[in-house]
């Protein structure tokens, strides 16, 4: 029988996220684009989220999106599960709050998210 981890979350005032503009990910300026990396690493070590700007995409198609994900969001359970997450849909699909919390077996377990792939370490 495996156990559960307890989930814990903070609560953090919106006017202190970071908003990380990544506008100069489409530049071919190497410096630029190695500061929205920064800023994106400090970012998720610091707050562990983000808001980002200058991707582009027009207001309409962000609130077109918002409210479609608004309403899966109001389904019912038994709905949402109908689009659940499985190994067979490549990850894609509902997955319920907590699904991604590991059991403690689990979290003993060695992490490489890439085997055979080199990762870019700061």
């Amino acid at each position: 029988m495996t156990e559960s981890a307890e989930l814990t979350a903070r609560t953090v005032e919106t006017g202190s996220l970071p908003v990380v503009d990544i506008s100069a990910l489409r530049t071919d300026d190497p410096e630029a684009r190695a500061a929205v990396g920064g800023a994106l690493h400090a970012a998720c070590v610091d707050k562990g989220f983000f808001s980002v700007s200058g991707h582009g995409i027009e207001p309409e198609l962000l609130e077109a999106a918002f409210a479609e994900a608004r309403t899966f969001f109001t389904l019912p359970a038994e709905e949402k599960h109908r689009v659940a997450m499985t190994r067979d849909n490549y990850g894609r699909g509902y997955e319920h709050v907590g699904g991604q919390t590991p059991t403690v077996d689990q979290r003993s377990l060695p992490i490489d998210p890439a085997p055979g792939r080199q990762h870019l370490r700061r």
